[in-house]
């Protein structure tokens, strides 16, 4: 035996080496260790959607998308390649961020809880900028090859029954 590294540079064993894959994976996950790599980050992405979308909508919308790409959005992937998002971690997010009367009562409690808990529409809206994100990384920028939005529903929104008034009840009150 020479003690010469025999997998990679710096390990004797295949084991040590399998070790250590296994920790950088971990890190990278967590968001400990970045790989330097020509797929942009998410945020790159979102922020090139956004400048390129400002004459696709009406200018109140296009501040609203801005805001809710800056608020909503990069603070969950943000940090991640574009690459590495998938459909589960979108899934996730959407479960996360879905409003139960638990959660609202929780935070009525205490207002400091991260919790994320918004109503359908929001949650919908989110969704539609995610898929009009990943929809410009693939058919724009070509940094991907698939959206990991295709797949992923909608929130359900509760239908609001109007009731009108007929003719007495108008009469009534006026």
């Amino acid at each position: 035996a020479t003690n010469k590294p025999i997998w990679s540079s710096g390990f004797l064993k295949r084991k040590d080496a399998k070790l250590e894959e296994a920790s950088m994976i971990e890190k990278l996950d967590k968001g400990e260790l970045s790989i330097k790599s020509k797929t942009p980050l998410f945020s790159d992405v979102a922020d090139l959607w956004i400048k390129s979308s400002k004459s696709d909508y009406a200018d109140s919308t296009w501040r609203v998308y801005a805001y809710d790409v800056e608020h909503f959005i990069k603070p969950i992937f943000g940090d991640k390649r574009i690459d590495r998002i998938t459909t589960a971690h979108i899934v996730a997010y959407r479960t996360e961020c879905e409003y139960t009367e638990e959660k609202a009562k929780a935070l009525e409690k205490d207002p400091d809880l991260d919790l994320l808990n918004y109503k359908p529409e929001t949650v919908n809206k989110i969704i539609n900028i995610l898929c009009n994100i990943f929809n410009f990384a693939r058919d724009v920028l070509k940094v991907i090859g698939s959206s990991p939005m295709e797949g992923v529903s909608r929130v359900k929104v509760p239908e609001v029954k109007h009731i009108t008034w007929d003719e007495d009840e108008i009469t009534y009150y006026l």
